[in-house]
């Protein structure tokens, strides 16, 4: 006896698939194509005809022109604190890490010169002084 609901998900996953890639005429761009979602962080990628929601990492968005994720502190996912638009970054060697300034529970990777926001572990906070998370150090 053949599964229903096996058939039925199938065929619904299908339809999904089938009508979004058709939406968005995947099914006639070369494989690896993107284009823009209307959230600043997310993005559909086409391949064989099929499409995908992929996501961009926290303060960087889609850019259609280039289709690359690119560092924008206004595309905000909402899982981080609010960031500064200062560079703390700006003249600093690949591998130095910087403060948040508002919390240390949060912290600036500096990688050519760009500010990549990161998060110390729970338990652990950020020492300036030491540009690394500590164990024990409280964040507010």
């Amino acid at each position: 006896m053949v599964d229903m609901k096996g058939v039925f998900l199938t065929i619904l996953v299908s339809m999904v698939c089938f009508s979004t890639a058709q939406y968005l005429n995947c099914g006639t761009m070369p494989h690896g194509s993107t284009l823009p979602h209307t959230d600043c962080y997310r993005f559909y990628h086409c391949y064989n005809g099929l499409v995908s929601i992929l996501i961009c990492p926290e303060y960087y968005k889609f850019n259609q022109n280039s289709g690359r994720c690119e560092y924008s502190p206004d595309c905000n996912q909402g899982s981080s604190p609010p960031i500064s638009s200062e560079n703390p970054c700006v003249n600093e060697k690949t591998g130095t890490n910087k403060p948040h300034g508002t919390t240390c529970k949060f912290y600036y990777y500096c990688s050519a010169g760009l500010a990549v926001l990161m998060s110390c572990p729970d338990g652990w906070g950020f020492n300036a002084s030491e540009e690394l998370c500590v164990k024990g150090l409280n964040c507010v």
